[in-house]
């Protein structure tokens, strides 16, 4: 589900604009009796909203199947692999990816170099989300969090579970509450 949002941007967002613009059938469509700002709102709206739909339902339906590990203790929905690609999330991504690949395909003007760019711009935004995502949530931490860090059963080596980090089922706390580190 990590590619649904470039795979969005690429086949879906990319090609709207920039297949009218490539091939010059955009000039008769805007001397009818629709200006360009409309057709353009028209013409993405139509397709952001499916979009958006597709992917909340896909993100879940996901969310669904991972519930019966989070009383375990193996899964959480705060840890970064699943965290982007829960209902709401995966929704919001792939609507960035629809809007990167239809700004693409106005600027650039070519179907392929659009979506070639876009999947390097989501590509780039999904690596630094990944590599933040701790610090962006742990950022809110004080917000939620009313007791001393979370830390992993007695053992030697052992120190605070991070977000990423799976939680232990031996640790004498509840189990599938939240992970602040």
């Amino acid at each position: 589900l990590h590619a649904v949002p470039a795979l969005v941007g690429m086949f879906l967002g990319a090609p709207l604009l920039a297949r009218e613009l490539e091939s010059g059938t955009f000039q008769f469509a805007w001397t009818q009796g629709m200006g360009r700002a409309r057709w353009t709102a028209l013409k993405l709206l139509l397709l952001a909203v499916p979009v958006a739909a597709g992917a909340g339902v896909l993100g879940m339906l996901f969310a669904w199947s991972y519930q019966p590990y989070v009383p375990l203790g193996v899964a959480s929905g705060w840890q970064s692999a699943l965290f982007d690609v829960s209902g709401l999330t995966l929704a919001g991504w792939a609507l960035l990816g629809f809007a990167l690949g239809a700004l693409a395909g106005l600027v650039l003007r070519r179907i392929v170099a659009a979506m070639a760019s876009t999947a390097a711009c989501i590509a780039a935004l999904a690596a630094l989300t990944w590599w933040q995502l701790d610090t962006l949530l742990l950022g809110i931490a004080p917000l939620t969090a009313r007791t001393a860090p979370y830390y992993a059963a007695p053992g030697p080596g052992q120190g605070p579970i991070t977000l990423n980090a799976y939680v232990l089922r031996d640790t004498g706390r509840l189990t599938g509450g939240w992970l602040v580190s």
